[in-house]
């Protein structure tokens, strides 16, 4: 039996996006699963210590961190193998960084994930991919994904910068 991922949040198409279709269902993209971490409620509460300045809370070296707070290797096996099920690649496993890094066509996603992937334009972002429908995880990774990004490819941020433009000095102005 399948478990929806935030299945009270459907995907929003940015507005004023126009559907072009679906995408090619032969196309290839990486998609990234990030695990749920060991000691998590620990490490948040690490995390705020550090940035408010508690005396008490010590920084930890990189190996003490990844023994305490990486992501579980059952967790891990179980992904590798619902990547393997559904024909996907595992590309990249880190368990400190808590996230497996998965490669295959459009239509393998759709199928592992139960969602379908369609190509969107807008005027001032250009193309992009989005997904509809909520993603659906089997149970045994139910509570150990956290997110699964990369299905679509709607722009996440941009910036908001200006140049300033050259100086020039003042007319008429002497030495």
């Amino acid at each position: 039996m399948a478990r929806h991922l935030h299945a009270d949040r459907e995907p929003r198409i940015v507005p004023e996006s126009k559907c072009l279709g679906p995408c090619d269902p032969a196309q290839r993209i990486h998609v990234t699963i990030m695990l749920r971490r060991q000691e998590e409620g620990q490490l948040d509460t690490l995390v705020h210590q550090l940035a408010t300045g508690d005396a008490q809370a010590k920084p930890l070296s990189r190996e003490a961190f990844a023994q305490r707070f990486s992501a579980n290797s059952d967790d891990i096996r179980k992904t590798e193998e619902f990547a393997r099920r559904h024909q996907l690649t595992v590309d990249r496993v880190d368990p400190v960084e808590s996230v497996v890094v998965l490669s295959g066509t459009i239509q393998q996603f759709e199928a592992a994930f139960s969602v379908k992937l369609e190509r969107f334009e807008h005027r001032s972002i250009g193309q992009y991919r989005g997904r509809s429908g909520p993603i659906a995880l089997p149970d045994e990774l139910g509570d150990a994904v956290t997110a699964v990004l990369g299905l679509d490819s709607r722009p996440q941020a941009r910036p908001h910068f200006r140049l300033r433009p050259p100086f020039r000095p003042a007319r008429g102005a002497t030495c």
